[in-house]
Order: structure tokens, then C-alpha cells, then sequence
């Protein structure tokens, strides 16, 4: 008995980690110069509001204190980062009063983690077929500022196919499942140069 839940542990671990990521959704922005000090000439203050932060792993939906912590705190990193802005306060909650020279940023965001992944059947069924799973990751922002508002929708991501044979082939270094926070910073890369773009930041 115990040798056969020893060979099936063996099986769901090869099945885990015997994968090859095939496609980045990436739309590979250019943030090259985000961190020249010329990059913006006029830095704004910024009172940034999370609205909402969800991560879905394998249908499981997570909203922990500790996550929106730790993305507020990766927000604040990006946007001082990029030399556009002079201050980040973050707040609980969203601001009624605003006024005219501030950025007023409401950020959306949702993960799904694992998309497609069916626990313990995937792996198995990956030692014969390859099966296609991935990362998605959706970040709307409502922007106020001037009086005026903007709406920006970015959506970044990764899909991977997962077969145990490709473990021999393509070992992977580290779990491609944990480059998660990377393509948050990208999105929020993105989002800093389509404010630019649009004149928000200059």
C-alpha cells in the first residue's frame, strides 16, 4: 500500500512540473525609459484606491488582507518608479471630494490562476496527453483627474502546456506558476504609458 501512494505522489509530481510554457500573452510593452528622471517633467500627486483585488486559484477565489497589502505596496514601487509621480497615498476607500491637481486612481483587479487546471486529474491525464493550462490577469483602472475621467482595460497572461514527458526534454529552473507578480508589474507598466500617452502624465 505504501509503495502504491508513493508511485502515485511520484506520478502527480512529474505531471506538476513536467510542463513547457508554449505562449506569452504578453503584448511586450516598451517600458524602456520608464526610469529616465526625464521621463515626466511635471510629477503629480497620486491617491491611489484598490476596489477591488481577486485572485482565482482552480475556481478557488482568494481576498486576503495580506495579498492587497502586498499589491498596494508593489503599486506604490511601480508608480514612484517611473519618475511621473512626486506622492502615493493609498486609501480604504474611495475619495468623494476630489480635487483638480491630483490623480485620482481606482484600481480593478482579477488573476486566474491555474485557468483551465483540474487538480489531480490533469496530471495524471499529462502522462499521456498535453493539456493546456494558464495565467490570466485582468487590470481596469478609473482614472479622475482635472475633472475629466479615463477608463484603461489591460489584460496580460500566460498559457502552458503541461505534459509530464516534457520534463526530460524542457526541465523548468523554477514553477513557471509563480511569475504571477511579474506580470502585475508589467500590467501597471503599461498602465503608467498609456497615461502618458493620453497626456495624464508629462
Amino acid at each position: 500500500m505504501k509503495n502504491i501512494k508513493l508511485l502515485f505522489c511520484c506520478v502527480a509530481m512529474i505531471g506538476l512540473f513536467g510542463c513547457a510554457v508554449v505562449s506569452d500573452k504578453g503584448r511586450y510593452y516598451d517600458v524602456g525609459n520608464r526610469y529616465s528622471n526625464s521621463y515626466c517633467s511635471e510629477k503629480k500627486d497620486v491617491v491611489l484606491y484598490v476596489s477591488k483585488h481577486e485572485t482565482n486559484y482552480w475556481h478557488h477565489s482568494v481576498n486576503s488582507t495580506s495579498e492587497l497589502e502586498g499589491y498596494e505596496k508593489l503599486l506604490n514601487q511601480i508608480f514612484l518608479e517611473s519618475k511621473c509621480f512626486a506622492s502615493v497615498t493609498s486609501t480604504p476607500f474611495p475619495v468623494i471630494n476630489k480635487k483638480q491637481n491630483i490623480l485620482y486612481i481606482d484600481i480593478n483587479r482579477k488573476a486566474f490562476l491555474g485557468k483551465g487546471f483540474i487538480p489531480i486529474v490533469t496530471p495524471v491525464l499529462s502522462l499521456v496527453f498535453p493539456m493546456q493550462t494558464g495565467n490570466d490577469i485582468y487590470l481596469n483602472a478609473d482614472i479622475s483627474y482635472g475633472g475629466k475621467k479615463y477608463v484603461y482595460e489591460i489584460e496580460d497572461g500566460i498559457k502552458i502546456i503541461q505534459w509530464s514527458l516534457c520534463i526530460f526534454a524542457v526541465p523548468f529552473v523554477s514553477n513557471p506558476y509563480l511569475n504571477i507578480s511579474v506580470k502585475d508589474k508589467d500590467l501597471v507598466d503599461a498602465l503608467v504609458i498609456r497615461m502618458k500617452t493620453d497626456g495624464l502624465v508629462n
